[in-house]
């Protein structure tokens, strides 16, 4: 669980979620084998779903979660992707 300190720019908390995201997905696709699975914790903001585009483009199965625990308003949710692709 990687996740920035947030500051008061929603904007920024998303781009440095989304830095921090991205680079989790690089090691993820460098090192899982091909039955590993992945859970990226991301802030909404204008590149996520550039990100799940990319990690749908590397794995079988993938899908967005926001579970029920995260509060209510929250810009947090989860990629979830199992089953690399040669």
């Amino acid at each position: 669980d990687v996740a920035p300190a947030t500051i008061e720019n929603k904007s920024m908390n998303a781009w440095r979620s989304y830095e921090l995201s991205a680079r989790s997905f690089e090691i993820g696709v460098r090192f899982l084998k091909p039955a590993g699975r992945i859970v990226i914790k991301i802030f909404e903001g204008e590149d996520s779903i550039k990100l799940f585009r990319e990690l749908q483009s590397h794995f079988e199965n993938s899908k967005i979660i926001h579970p029920k625990a995260v509060r209510a308003g929250s810009r947090e949710y989860y990629f979830y992707a199992d089953t690399r692709k040669k």
